[in-house]
């Protein structure tokens, strides 16, 4: 350890505020200059950000993380669900990051940041974080895991953790099914298919819920729908013997034998689809580690880029903020009625959807985030330099650079 001097509170307050909440560095410094308010300076606060902040950030982020596996320790066997999130589209990505959520409780009780070269490809980031997680609560008793359709997490579960039960998320499903429907449907002869998509995306939902985690019942579920769409409700499988709706509205039925008939259950009965019915998750699901990821692009959006430690501290920073405000109760009006909003998002096609209003959210995590920053400073010292991952390529000196730079219109 090595002794520090003391610094202006003001200018401490000020890459506090910036780095918890959130903001970029360059935006924020640049506002204040503009406005005229006297700020420090961009190096100011990355020397901020490297001695005191981002040690803060870690120091209180084991702490958390500690307390929320220590309270699962009475919760055994558990139920997690897991998704993964880079950092950019595509195959380019530098960092992804993986959680596992605890699918009670809804608190992140894990998460792990990957570089891209510490693995052979960005797209093997998702599976190296997943086995990092699982490899952090290897003591805890997971009975049931919930993930999106990733193959190679299929894979891996499937091979090395046979006595967990994988699950898939029925979103995903459904999801993965629209676009195959929403496809055939505009071909042609195949309108009907357009007619029934609605039914038949719902029907992935029934599935689940109705084959409450027998994969048996599940598919024998999903297999009478072959009859269904062509008014037959009797069906062979002793599991599932006949439809359990009532009386249906006239409409158009399809008729065995033609091209979307034979169309459609080419979608609806290949092998991936009916694997994917065998693994529907009838009540967890991985919306909270999509609701994070939403965090996440607040405190590390994907447009700017973060050296390694300034990430994982932002990732940490988001894991901090979701695990206090993942509970937020729905609001209330005057006359007790609980307040909803009406949006019409891009992805429903210009139909509406209702979204719950909750509570205002809290910040108790900033407060004990300063205090451990003064608490570092006031002590005077600095924590021992961590090793990370080498960078993505090699470095060469500005000098270099200059002398072999060329434009791409040059003749020689």
């Amino acid at each position: 350890m090595v002794e520090q001097s003391q610094i202006p509170s003001g200018n401490i307050a000020l890459s506090c505020g910036i780095l918890f909440s959130g903001s970029s560095p360059s935006k924020a410094i640049r506002m204040y200059m503009h406005t005229g308010i006297q700020c420090i300076s961009y190096s100011t606060f990355m020397r901020h950000q490297k001695s005191y902040l981002i040690p803060a950030i870690k120091n209180v982020y084991m702490r958390s993380n500690s307390e929320i596996l220590q309270q699962m320790k009475n919760k055994q066997p558990i139920t997690v669900s897991g998704d993964g999130r880079a950092d950019s589209p595509g195959h380019s990505a530098k960092y992804g990051v993986y959680t596992l959520m605890d699918t009670q409780t809804k608190q992140i009780v894990c998460g792990e940041l990957v570089q891209s070269n510490e693995v052979k490809n960005s797209n093997a980031m998702e599976l190296e974080g997943l086995k990092r997680c699982l490899a952090d609560i290897e003591e805890f008793q997971i009975c049931d895991i919930v993930t999106d359709r990733h193959p190679q997490i299929r894979k891996y579960l499937k091979d090395h953790h046979p006595k967990i039960k994988h699950s898939v998320d029925t979103w995903h499903v459904h999801k993965g099914l629209k676009k195959k429907l929403s496809a055939l449907g505009k071909q042609r002869q195949c309108e009907i298919v357009e007619m029934w998509k609605p039914s038949l995306l719902r029907q992935v939902y029934y599935c689940a819920t109705r084959g409450e985690g027998d994969s048996e019942v599940a598919v024998a579920i999903w297999q009478s729908v072959k009859n269904h769409i062509c008014d037959i409700h009797v069906h062979d499988n002793s599991l599932y013997p006949e439809c359990m709706h009532g009386h249906l509205m006239p409409r158009k039925w399809f008729q065995k034998d033609s091209k979307p008939y034979e169309m459609l259950c080419t979608i609806l009965y290949n092998a991936n689809t009916i694997r994917d019915i065998k693994q529907l998750s009838p009540t967890s699901k991985t919306s909270g580690n999509e609701t994070f990821h939403s965090v996440l692009n607040h405190f590390s959006p994907k447009l700017l880029h973060f050296h390694y430690f300034s990430q994982l501290a932002r990732f940490q920073l988001a894991i901090l903020h979701y695990n206090e405000n993942c509970c937020l109760k729905q609001k209330c009006g005057q006359n007790g009625k609980l307040l909803y909003n009406i949006a019409y998002p891009k992805y429903k096609d210009g139909n509406h959807i209702l979204r719950k209003v909750k509570e205002e959210p809290t910040y108790e995590y900033i407060k004990t985030l300063q205090q451990f920053t003064l608490n570092i400073i006031e002590r005077k010292v600095v924590f021992e330099k961590e090793s990370c991952p080498p960078p993505k390529s090699e470095r060469i000196s500005k000098n270099e650079a200059i002398k072999y730079h060329k434009s791409r219109y040059s003749l020689t």
